[in-house]
């Protein structure tokens, strides 16, 4: 890259970054909470950006950007969801190939999962709390989403809790929990 295109980067280059990672029903939803009451989501201590990973966000984010202009709004690529599942289907391979049983097949993978897969490409350190969480434990609204809901059927939670402590144990990612 030339010297031009590296300096704009150079006000996120090595700074700590949140990434709020939102699929099309949380990403209709988000700006109306920003309208309707007072929501700070940015952390302190560091930058906040909103990730927008289903094809039909791309409606949405021109409201989410005006809604909180002072946070980044991104939307990822086909190739790059194209990857996440191929990821996904191969971590769910090596499940089953370290003698875990079959699981229920999913529809789509959830925000928490594209966040994962997204940070290993991009993080030199992921540290995960509140990931190791059963279908069970998220049920009980043990799970906190600043919108609250049923927990998508789409998803097969078990096993991204699963993929979630193999990643752990190969020391990809750093599991903090209770």
């Amino acid at each position: 890259l030339g010297a031009a295109r590296v300096a704009q980067y150079a006000p996120v280059i090595g700074r700590k970054t949140h990434f709020r990672i939102l699929n099309r029903k949380h990403g209709i939803k988000l700006p109306g909470l920003a309208l309707n009451k007072p929501i700070h989501y940015r952390p302190a201590g560091g930058d906040e950006a909103f990730v927008l990973w289903h094809h039909g966000s791309v409606e949405q984010a021109p409201g989410i950007a005006a809604a909180f202009p002072e946070q980044r709004v991104f939307l990822l690529s086909a190739a790059l969801l194209d990857w996440a599942v191929e990821a996904h289907s191969a971590l769910r391979a090596d499940m089953h190939a370290l003698g875990a049983p079959p699981r229920s097949c999913y529809s789509a993978l959830s925000s928490g999962m594209h966040g994962v897969l997204l940070a290993l490409q991009l993080c030199d350190q992921v540290d995960l709390y509140g990931f190791s969480l059963s279908q069970r434990e998220i049920e009980q609204q043990v799970h906190f989403r600043p919108i609250r809901e049923r927990p998508s059927r789409a998803h097969d939670w078990d096993s991204d809790a699963f993929i979630y402590r193999m990643l752990h144990m190969a020391g990809k990612i750093s599991l903090c929990t209770d």
